[in-house]
């Protein structure tokens, strides 16, 4: 007869469940259990993602349903931030977050940047969010209460062992993303949150992967060096995203059920975080994404040299070669980060944007008032609009 083997949830000794028995008793210290986790379990690794473009590689447990969404961590390292959100029976439900790089600083990078929340920004001009990096349980806390929207929450630590060759995965991305030696740390916790008069219960899962100050070689400390020169030089012809990053996170997963003991759905947990892997479908949005950043920085240094009333290239935001990868939620929020960068870097350079009447656009000093254009290489401007030039002048139109 076929044995199934599991660990006793009470006493932590090894218990085997005989094939086909609807239920056992450990035999040290008396605990019974029946098959209900086992049937919450069955599933297979699948793909998730959208249409004919799976994001990622994953166990899915049967009868579980899932929807594509943001995490809203957009980094010019990890540019693409799409997750999942799972939903189970019973109400249980599971989020995973993607992989994101921070400068491990709380300090605003740019007026003109709002603050998203309490300890973190993301600076338009550079591209880099800002995040101090804090201890795997307070961060743990800081997550859980970021996705739950409360405060009112416990959060243990556990063997983080399910974690491990994760954890060596993402070292070695990281190393590459970071440019240098990186530390990697996976925790695992259990957690219990308290909202709208209720108790959830679950866990909670992350790795990440950080650069030591203390242990950076002298090749490490003049690149760093390097980097923040070029910076510098950058934010003065409105170029961003040369600053360093400091650390990252490989993912993080909350699962949490209203009702039922929790440790029913922890092999599912622990299945998924074994298996969860990025497709090469994702990798190629974040390098079609990494390149559209980088050709909106070259477009902004070439506008800071220019005339402030000549007219300005349009930056495309279409990038034919990658069309067929990428999908209707990934354009959305390019088309926002687009926006959001444009207003800055009108902001910074002291330019508004103005437009004639076949549409063609043009950026003139914010001095100015009144803008007005004679032929296609002829300006004027005006603080008061009193001026009359007559009517072979056209006043160009506010954007």
């Amino acid at each position: 007869m076929a044995y199934e083997e599991m660990k006793c949830r009470k006493c932590g000794k090894p218990i085997q469940f005989a094939e086909g028995a609807p239920w056992i008793r450990c035999v040290y210290c008396g605990a019974e259990y029946t098959r209900t986790a086992k049937k919450e379990k069955a599933g297979e690794v699948q793909p998730i993602g959208n249409g004919g473009n799976p994001l990622f590689e994953a166990f899915l447990p049967a009868g579980w349903t899932y929807r594509i969404i943001e995490d809203g961590s957009f980094s010019s390292l990890a540019p693409v931030c799409l997750g999942i959100a799972f939903t189970g029976p019973g109400g249980v439900q599971m989020t995973f977050l993607p992989f994101a790089y921070y400068k491990d600083a709380a300090v605003r990078a740019n007026p003109f940047s709002p603050q998203s929340v309490p300890g973190e920004q993301f600076d338009g001009m550079s591209l880099v969010r800002y995040r101090k990096r804090a201890a795997l349980p307070q961060y743990a806390y800081e997550r859980i209460a970021a996705i739950t929207k409360t405060t009112q929450l416990r959060v243990e630590p556990m063997d983080a062992g399910v974690l491990k060759e994760k954890a060596a995965w993402f070292g070695r991305e990281a190393g590459q993303k970071l440019q240098g030696a990186v530390h990697t740390e996976q925790g695992k916790f259990r957690v219990q949150v308290f909202a709208e008069g209720r108790s959830f219960r679950g866990y909670f899962a992350t790795v990440q992967a950080y650069l030591d100050p203390g242990e950076r070689t002298r090749t490490d400390a003049g690149r760093d060096f390097l980097k923040k020169g070029m910076a510098f030089l950058g934010a003065m012809y409105g170029i961003g995203g040369m600053a360093s990053y400091d650390w990252g996170k490989a993912f993080d997963v909350l699962l949490l059920t209203p009702e039922g003991d929790p440790a029913e759905y922890e092999m599912i947990f622990d299945e998924f975080l074994r298996t969860i892997a990025y497709s090469p479908y994702y990798y190629a949005m974040q390098e079609a994404e990494l390149r559209r950043t980088e050709q909106v920085q070259i477009n902004g240094a070439m506008q800071r040299q220019q005339n402030a009333i000549r007219s300005s290239q349009q930056i495309s935001r279409t990038l034919s070669e990658t069309s067929d990868i990428v999908n209707q939620a990934y354009w959305d929020r390019s088309e926002r980060m687009d926006r959001v960068w444009e207003k800055n870097s009108e902001a910074v350079r002291g330019v508004n944007s103005y437009t004639d009447s076949t549409g063609r656009q043009y950026e003139a000093d914010v001095a100015y008032d009144h803008v007005y254009r004679h032929g296609d290489d002829t300006f004027a401007g005006s603080k008061n609009g009193s001026v009359d030039l007559g009517p072979e002048w056209e006043e160009l139109k506010r954007g």
